[in-house]
C-alpha cells in the first residue's frame, strides 16, 4: 500500500530550494514527519519501500517531492 509522508528540515535546516533538498536528501540527512514529529531520511524511506516524500520548504508555503529511486 502506498504511504505519503509530509515531512520539514529537521534540526533547524531551512530551504530556499529544491535543489538543496535533493542534496540533502541523497545525503541522508534527516527530515522531521510533520504529523508524529519523528525523524526520516533515505535509509529509512529505503528500508521501508516508501518511494517518495514531500518536503514543506519556504515557511511552508512550497513542497517539493524527494523519490527515493534517485539513490539508484
Amino acid at each position: 500500500m502506498f504511504q505519503c509522508f509530509t515531512v520539514r528540515a529537521a534540526y533547524g535546516r531551512q530551504y530556499k530550494s529544491q535543489r538543496a533538498i535533493k542534496t540533502d536528501f541523497l545525503a541522508g540527512k534527516d527530515f522531521q514527519l510533520v504529523d508524529s514529529g519523528q525523524y526520516i531520511n533515505l535509509e529509512d524511506c529505503q528500508r521501508g519501500k516508501i518511494p517518495s516524500i514531500t518536503v514543506r520548504y519556504s515557511n511552508d508555503r512550497e513542497s517539493f517531492v524527494c523519490f527515493t529511486s534517485w539513490a539508484k
